[in-house]
């Protein structure tokens, strides 16, 4: 049996070089040449298609437009399909049985991020389409804020990303002029809470999307003072500007009336004050 050989020591060398670099591959000598493509410049412009009759550069132009403006395609399992299916039969048909709306609400509280992510779009057109379609529904309209309700204290959903289709069906169910089939219902119970979760929102998501108070204040403020509002529309917009709280008044007069020099000392709060008393006296005047 023979001995292993030794190895040879061969002279090496080891040094660094860029490969890519913000997406591009740098032109060295260490890395490969990578012709460009399109037409060669001296070859003169290219020929048009006797199809078309475009040039090479216009088809990969629209050829580029075509693959930026394509839409994405979510991808749904089937447990989240199926669950989708059922919240929304639980919602559109309001069931005698209590506890089988409790445990979709609650399931929507508890649901994770992976889970319920992909469903929120979906849910938020659901939401929006659902309130104009079932406009004097009142089971319907109660199901549906408690739906968004329990979203809102779902925390890994952003509803941020969907408040320009949240605020204005959620607007609806609070200043809406006929919310049920008979006037005995109680619609009251559903604008008391669709205001509740109004101001909530607002609240919460005031630095994410600015402005957002200010209008809302301005828009139930007309609701409020224009003219031929019935009594349901004043009650709607006088609970949802009192669960705003004075903060919201506040900014809305300081964007109305910013202090200046010849503001005097205690101006925008004494309008403040004389419109907090204003909205008082409404809100006795309505209640008794």
């Amino acid at each position: 049996q023979q001995p292993i050989p030794a190895l040879r020591e061969e002279p090496t060398a080891v040094c660094c070089h860029w490969l890519v670099v913000n997406g591009d591959q740098p032109s060295t000598l260490l890395n490969p040449h990578i012709p460009l493509e399109g037409p060669d410049p001296k070859s003169g412009p290219a020929a048009p298609d006797p199809v078309t009759g475009s040039t090479d550069q216009q088809q990969r132009k629209l050829q580029h437009e075509d693959r930026v403006q394509r839409k994405m395609r979510h991808t749904l399992s089937q447990e989240q399909m199926e669950y989708y299916r059922k919240l929304t039969d639980t919602i559109r048909h309001p069931m005698p049985d209590p506890h089988s709306r409790a445990r979709v609400l609650v399931s929507l509280q508890k649901l994770q991020k992976h889970c319920l992510g992909p469903l929120a779009p979906y849910l938020v057109q659901f939401f929006y389409e659902e309130v104009l379609f079932h406009l004097q529904d009142l089971p319907v309209l109660s199901n549906l804020v408690a739906m968004l309700d329990a979203l809102y204290y779902n925390r890994t959903v952003p509803l941020s990303l969907y408040l320009h289709n949240l605020m204005e069906p959620l607007l609806t169910c609070v200043t809406g002029e006929r919310l049920c089939a008979s006037p005995d219902e109680d619609h009251w119970t559903l604008r008391d809470h669709a205001a509740s979760l109004l101001a909530k929102m607002c609240l919460q998501y005031a630095d994410d999307c600015e402005g957002l108070l200010t209008r809302m204040v301005r828009t139930l403020l007309r609701s409020l003072l224009g003219p031929g509002g019935s009594l349901s529309t004043h009650y709607g917009a006088i609970v949802a500007l009192s669960s705003l709280g004075p903060q919201a008044i506040h900014e809305f007069f300081l964007q109305k009336h910013p202090p200046s020099a010849q503001t005097p000392a205690g101006g925008t709060e004494c309008v403040l004050v004389t419109y907090t008393q204003w909205l008082f006296k409404a809100w006795t005047e309505l209640i008794a």
